[in-house]
């Protein structure tokens, strides 16, 4: 049964954790990276979890903020962002429709983080094209493809 490295991500066999220390869940080959960068990459993969959280709580505010004072650049730059997310739009519901409608030059910020994609379509369906849709266009008929015009349509 594989175990889960709580560093690189991974399902790893039993093999690839050593015998001592095994309820850290943290695999040889990360375990041989220095200190540094296993901080790194558990403090990026607990800003990802952020974003998906349904509520940024004022301890994670707090916890930002002090982020935002990292020595690393990258760790430094999504704390910020999120930390505004967090101040503007704590929730989750609807937050992508409201920062990508109220605060733009924030959306900008999160996707050139790849938080969020520039020009996709809102979680609530905000951004709908109606091209896609023919049914929706002036004119149309739907007795155009039908032999039989008295025939019901369904």
């Amino acid at each position: 049964m594989p175990h889960y490295c709580h560093v690189c991500g991974q399902d790893r066999p039993n093999e690839k954790f050593s015998g001592k220390g095994h309820r850290r869940h943290v695999c040889k080959d990360c375990a041989r990276l220095p200190k540094a960068e296993r901080e790194r990459r558990q403090l990026l993969d607990d800003l990802w979890g952020y974003w998906f959280q349904s509520n940024l709580s004022e301890k994670n505010r707090k916890h930002l903020g002090a982020l935002r004072e990292h020595p690393d650049a990258e760790i430094r730059a999504m704390a910020a962002v999120l930390h505004q997310v967090a101040l503007v739009h704590p929730r989750k519901r609807r937050r992508l429709k409201r920062l990508r409608g109220e605060h733009p030059d924030l959306w900008a910020q999160l996707a050139a983080l790849g938080f969020a994609e520039e020009d996709s379509a809102c979680e609530d369906g905000g951004a709908w094209r109606t091209e896609n849709f023919p049914w929706e266009e002036p004119g149309f008929d739907f007795r155009d493809d039908e032999e039989d015009p008295d025939a019901i349509p369904f």
